[in-house]
């Protein structure tokens, strides 16, 4: 009971301190405006209306208590549970540690499958430089081996049967054949293949390529852009043709 009856005089209070600093603050402008004096002077003026606002709040807060802690009381508890619901939310993103392991051993197992993809039997490792410099070894030993043909000299018979070829980066030989060598049996093809294939790796040696004599180079052959086939994909040295008429 006491208790309410001093909330309700500091609310009056409180309430006529307000009145009496707006009153006061109304004066003021007053006598500014008409540039009078005030009784009390401008400074006293501003002291009593900052004096009577100070009193004001705390008559305000000593009549009310309650409100002001239970004001406190939902801001902290607003506050924790803005927290809770931010940890909440970052645990539910986060992705478990278990999970980033097995997807770090799954990408890892996936470009370790691309890196150990194995090449066709007979496909070299060749640099760009490597490349041309061994095209244009192959074009000089090519001409080279059909003058010493038509020169009557044995063992070059292959070239008559042979327009040009290149090494094609990660695919072989790219062999142009003409048209003598559509004429001749799988056997005969087989020979020239072979000889074709002596021929590049002897280019090899000459431009000074580490290359293993006993590995075969893988060859295919071509008339005009048609394909006549070639080495097989696990043994270069195995020749598989497509629809010879003269076997």
């Amino acid at each position: 009971m006491a208790r309410n009856i001093w909330e309700n005089i500091s609310n009056i209070v409180g309430v006529l301190l307000w009145i009496l600093a707006l009153i006061l603050f109304i004066y003021w402008i007053n006598q500014h405006i008409r540039n009078r004096p005030t009784k009390l002077g401008h400074f006293r003026i501003w002291h009593l209306i900052v004096a009577d606002c100070i009193l004001a709040i705390a008559l305000g807060m000593a009549g009310n208590p309650a409100n002001y802690q239970s004001s406190s009381n939902n801001n902290h508890s607003a506050i924790h549970r803005t927290n809770s619901n931010t940890k909440s939310s970052s645990s539910s993103t986060v992705t478990p540690k278990s999970d980033q392991k097995e997807e770090g051993i799954a990408s890892s197992s996936t470009s370790s499958k691309k890196k150990t993809k194995p090449k066709p039997h007979g496909v070299l490792s060749l640099s760009d430089k490597q490349i041309k410099k061994f095209n244009a070894s192959l074009i000089d030993g090519l001409n080279e081996d059909q003058r010493y043909l038509n020169n009557g000299d044995k063992g070059y018979e292959y070239s008559k049967y042979i327009d040009s070829l290149y090494y094609a980066k990660d695919r072989g030989l790219h062999v142009k054949v003409n048209d003598n060598f559509l004429n001749l049996n799988e056997a005969g093809r087989d020979k020239v293949a072979h000889q074709v294939q002596g021929m590049a790796a002897t280019q090899l040696i000459i431009i000074g390529v580490d290359y293993k004599t006993d590995d075969t180079i893988s060859a295919n052959f071509y008339y005009s852009d048609t394909r006549l086939g070639g080495s097989s994909i696990w043994n270069a040295g195995t020749m598989k043709w497509k629809n010879n008429k003269n076997n």
